[in-house]
């Protein structure tokens, strides 16, 4: 009779695994695991070349970090920061002129005086685009990882 509660228990628990109600820490565990061993044997593999076992392997690697992630309940989230549209505004506000006022001083023959309104406008406009394309992405707010939280022995 024990041996038929055992039995039937390993079913349920198998089945019961297979619809993922129980077990999935340790599948998730398991598939890490199997990734981990594919990568010590990618290093091991006579049959790639280096670059083939590079680009595999970053790949494999960074599938790795997120599963690891998901399995920790990491939230990896970022959201890009936004363009501060007044700084590009004001700056497009002083190059533009003084990148005319370059121009027409470089027209007129003043090719050395045309310096002095050169360098700023050139700082200006790398600023404007520098504002405009920066693709920095940053920690999505509200995460633990943005440094919101406190600590309570402060």
């Amino acid at each position: 009779m024990t041996e038929l509660a055992n039995s039937v228990a390993d079913f349920l628990a198998a089945i019961s695994r297979s619809i993922s109600f129980i077990g999935r820490d340790a599948r998730r565990r398991s598939e890490i695991r199997e990734d981990l061993r594919l990568l010590e044997e990618l290093d091991a593999s006579p049959h790639l070349d280096d670059d083939n076992k590079r680009v595999t392997r970053f790949w494999l690697n960074n599938h790795v970090v997120l599963r690891v992630a998901e399995y920790s309940r990491v939230d990896l989230r970022t959201v890009r920061r936004k363009v501060p549209w007044s700084s590009v505004i004001l700056c497009s506000c002083i190059w533009i002129p003084l990148g005319w006022l370059t121009f027409h001083l470089v027209e007129r023959g003043y090719g050395w005086r045309a310096a002095f309104p050169a360098v700023p406008a050139a700082f200006f406009a790398v600023a404007t685009l520098g504002m405009l394309f920066n693709a920095e992405e940053i920690v999505a707010p509200g995460t633990e990882l943005d440094g919101a939280e406190h600590r309570e022995d402060e």
